[in-house]
């Protein structure tokens, strides 16, 4: 996965932090699945929501 910002995250950005909260985990015939919550900050500011980030592990 790339993120691309433009403009939100600069060199002047002193701390950048990544939250994820994985809010389901299961296993179906094809492989064990995850789905979770993430948000992006920029030193105090929400720069990035993102709701239902699935991956599967084959």
């Amino acid at each position: 996965m790339t993120w691309k910002y433009r403009g939100q995250i600069t060199p002047e950005t002193r701390l950048i932090t990544v939250d994820m909260e994985i809010t389901a985990v299961g296993e179906d015939a094809t492989g064990r699945w995850a789905v979770a919550e993430a948000t992006l900050w920029g030193d105090d500011t929400c720069v990035y929501r993102a709701r239902g980030i699935g991956v599967r592990v084959l």
